[in-house]
């Protein structure tokens, strides 16, 4: 009776698929860490950087638009995680000469 023999990649085959049918990812250790706001996953790290407030970019995206290409930076916010609720302590509005602007009434909402 012949011999058969095991060639290399069925061999790494083999044992990749043991290695997925054995290491199972935790998920909810995974998702212990995050947290949800308004249907959005949070994961732990960026959780603890907005409980300690962060500044982001703020954009005008034009209506209609399909890219975000066009969009224009008009500023910035300061945002901050409270107890699982996103606030943002200010907006610093940036005026570019070509760039879109707000209103006034805007601005001094």
């Amino acid at each position: 009776m012949p011999q058969r023999w095991i060639t290399p990649g069925l061999k790494t085959r083999l044992a990749f698929g043991m290695i997925f049918l054995f290491v199972q990812p935790d998920v909810s250790a995974a998702a212990a860490g995050a947290q949800q706001i308004g249907g959005v996953i949070i994961p732990q790290a960026f959780s603890q950087a907005l409980q300690d407030g962060m500044s982001v970019p703020l954009y005008i995206h034009l209506a209609g638009s399909q890219s975000t290409r066009d969009d224009q930076r008009i500023g910035s916010a300061f945002i901050w995680l409270d107890g699982g609720q996103l606030r943002v302590r200010q907006i610093q509005l940036e005026e570019s000469e070509g760039n879109a602007s707000v209103s006034e009434q805007t601005a001094s909402s």
